[in-house]
């Protein structure tokens, strides 16, 4: 099996997981807002958030959206490199 459709479908799957976390990242800086806004509103809202059942603690360690971001774009190019090296057209 040739590996262009395989890379065809490794970059149409990274673009789309770097579409959910530009969103992703987006929908957190609102709630980020929204959560200021409330606190402002009602000095005791991070307690009443804190007893909510959904509520997580501290997020989660790890990379910054721009670095998982470039990662992403960095592994989009390594594909269609090797794409281009095995014949396919650039697209």
């Amino acid at each position: 099996m040739s590996d262009l459709p395989l890379n065809a479908v490794l970059i149409s799957t990274l673009d789309m997981l770097k579409r959910q976390i530009e969103y992703t990242h987006l929908i957190h800086g609102w709630v980020i807002a929204v959560n200021e806004t409330l606190q402002g509103l009602d000095p005791k809202f991070a307690e009443k958030v804190k007893t909510h059942p959904f509520y997580q603690g501290q997020p989660l360690g790890g990379q910054s959206t721009d670095v998982l971001l470039r990662n992403i774009d960095a592994l989009i190019q390594q594909l269609r490199h090797s794409t281009l090296t095995l014949g396919e057209p650039p697209k």
